[in-house]
């Protein structure tokens, strides 16, 4: 299993939205595929996490990351009816 710190939680996270995060997670499933690994093994695998540090962010910042954490793992499993 894989847990990706994929949503940031410096202050910048105010400025993400879900789909720049699911890009990104694209992204380096891609670069593990490319040397070998099985891609829906990947996602299956995988747990989505948010980047470590947010116990001392700001409570907009905290319920931010939160958010897109859900959007994110909605837009996974959205994707994953359509195979």
């Amino acid at each position: 299993h894989i847990a990706w710190g994929i949503v940031p939680t410096a202050d910048t996270v105010l400025d993400l939205d879900a789909d720049a995060l699911l890009g990104a997670l694209d992204d380096r499933v891609n670069q593990l595929v490319a040397k070998g690994m099985d891609r829906d093994q990947l996602y299956r695998q995988s747990i989505l996490t948010p980047a470590c540090g947010m116990g001392s962010k700001s409570e907009a910042v905290s319920d931010k990351v939160m958010e897109l954490l859900c959007l994110l793992s909605a837009k996974l499993r959205d994707r994953e009816k359509l195979v």
